[in-house]
């Protein structure tokens, strides 16, 4: 104990912080500048027209573990029919010896209502996790935030990963959720 304390007092004196401020650019890792609601419009578009791609190859959740971006579009957000669009970046971990055996993080950056576009850079920490696992349906299903997230699919295409959910706020009010990354060889 004596030794960790000394370590960290000469970090300190050093100048080292083991605790990055989350507002500065050059150590936010969830830069908002690298979103694009294009990004996302293009395959809702396509996946309503033409389906999934056949193309495609599908993948396991074992490989899903790392940083995503994801968009969250509820559609039926209020009675006026007005819809929510919100981008971020997620931080999803998958582990068999883990109870639940499934997390994810939301950290919102930019969201779109009606024709406002506006930032929600202050949250640093992120949403309160969803984590679950699969139900007695055999459906993936998540819970978190008073709300729940159903899994469907998880697959390869183009050289990109995605991951594709409904959310359930109530009966009124669910949307589309999808998560897109680089794909690498180790699958992060």
């Amino acid at each position: 104990m004596k030794k960790i304390i000394v370590i960290l007092m000469m970090l300190m004196m050093a100048g080292c912080s083991l605790i990055s401020d989350p507002k500065d650019p050059a150590t936010d890792p969830f830069d908002a500048d690298k979103l694009s609601f294009d990004e996302f419009d293009e395959l809702y578009g396509q996946m309503m027209y033409e389906g999934l791609p056949e193309d495609r190859t599908n993948l396991t959740l074992g490989n899903a573990n790392g940083v995503w971006k994801y968009n969250l579009k509820i559609r039926n957000d209020n009675s006026d029919g007005e819809s929510y669009d919100e981008l971020g970046y997620a931080e999803m971990s998958v582990s068999n010896d883990a109870d639940p055996p499934i997390k994810i993080i939301l950290h919102p950056r930019i969201a779109n209502q009606g024709s406002d576009v506006f930032a929600l850079t202050d949250e640093s920490v992120g949403y309160e996790p969803f984590t679950g696992g699969m139900n007695e349906k055999k459906e993936l299903m998540l819970t978190g935030n008073d709300c729940i997230l159903y899994v469907e699919r998880y697959y390869l295409w183009n050289g990109k990963e995605y991951l594709f959910g409904i959310i359930w706020f109530s009966e009124e009010k669910f949307g589309d959720f999808m998560m897109i990354r680089e794909h690498t060889s180790s699958g992060k």
